[in-house]
C-alpha cells in the first residue's frame, strides 16, 4: 500500500501553513526581501501582534526575537528540528541513526515564503508563530519521550533529544533561544 508521508502532515492546515510546509507553486517568483531587510520588518511584526490580532505571549515573543536577532549573525546555526517532520518520520532512518535530512529545518529557509514582498504582516506572524510551535513542540516531545519512555527510547530519538540539549547549552545557535 502506497502511503504519502507529506500528505498527511498536511491535511487540515490553512492557506499559510500550507504556503509554509508545502510549498509554493513553481511559477515566476517575485525576488525575496533579503534577511537584513527582513529581520527588522519581522521584530516590527512581533512588536505589532496584537494589533495584527495574533497575540504570541511574552515568552514565544521573546524567543521569536532572539531567534531573528541571532539570524543576522552569519555563523548562527539555524537549524532546529521540526516537530511535525520528527513526529511523522521517526521510524525513518537506521536503528541508530535518525533521518536527519528529514526532520531538520533551517530557520532562514523555514521562513522563505514570509520573505516574498507580497507576504503581509498577518503571514509573516502566523509563519513565525508555526515555527516557534515546531521548535517548542518538538523540544516538549522529545522530553517526554525520554521521560515516559526511559531505557526504552530508540537510540535514534535520544540521538536527537541528545542533540537538541547540547543545543541549547551552546550560545549562537536557535536552541540557545529556548534554555
Amino acid at each position: 500500500m502506497y502511503f504519502n508521508e507529506r500528505q498527511s502532515v498536511f491535511s487540515g492546515l490553512d492557506d499559510v501553513e500550507r504556503a509554509i510546509y508545502g510549498g509554493v507553486a513553481e511559477s515566476v517568483k517575485a525576488p525575496l526581501l533579503s534577511w537584513n531587510q527582513f529581520v527588522p520588518k519581522a521584530l516590527d511584526v512581533l512588536k505589532r501582534q496584537r494589533q495584527i490580532g495574533i497575540p504570541l505571549g511574552f515568552d514565544q515573543t521573546r524567543r521569536l526575537a532572539c531567534l531573528l536577532q541571532g539570524t543576522l549573525d552569519p555563523k548562527f546555526d539555524d537549524r532546529f528540528v521540526n516537530f511535525w517532520d520528527l513526529n511523522a518520520f521517526q521510524r525513518f532512518g537506521t536503528a541508530t541513526e535518525p533521518a536527519w535530512d528529514m526532520i531538520l529545518k533551517k530557520t532562514r529557509e523555514f521562513l522563505d515564503t514570509s520573505r516574498q514582498p507580497t507576504a503581509d504582516d498577518h503571514f509573516v506572524l502566523k509563519a513565525l508563530q508555526l515555527m516557534d510551535q515546531s521548535i517548542f513542540r518538538g523540544i516538549k516531545w522529545l522530553d517526554m519521550q525520554y521521560h515516559l519512555q526511559g531505557e526504552a527510547i530508540s537510540r535514534k530519538m535520544l540521538k536527537v533529544k541528545d542533540w537538541v540539549a547540547g543545543q541549547q547549552n551552546k550560545p549562537g545557535n536557535v536552541y540557545s533561544c529556548y534554555r
